[in-house]
């Protein structure tokens, strides 16, 4: 699975916005050089997201987080239990 284009957040607001004034997610996505196949897939996804979570829908998810060197080695020595 491909890793997810980046729109920075204020980018996403702005079209999100233009969206819900009417204009359309195709439209929206030509005039912003989205991809043909997703672009209006990503930005209904971002209406939907706005529409739920607000202002903070976009703010900066910590997901991909990295762990230290130390923690992995910790981890890596613990026994599996069986299922």
């Amino acid at each position: 699975m491909g890793r997810e284009l980046k729109y920075s957040k204020e980018l996403k607001l702005e079209i999100v916005n233009r969206y819900l004034n009417g204009e359309s997610a195709c439209s929206l996505s030509n005039k912003y050089d989205m991809p043909n196949n997703t672009g209006h897939t990503y930005i209904l996804e971002w209406v939907h997201k706005y529409q739920v979570q607000g202002g903070k829908a976009f703010d900066h998810n910590t997901r991909n987080k990295s762990y230290s060197k130390k923690l992995k080695d910790t981890t890596k020595n613990w026994d599996i239990l069986p299922v």
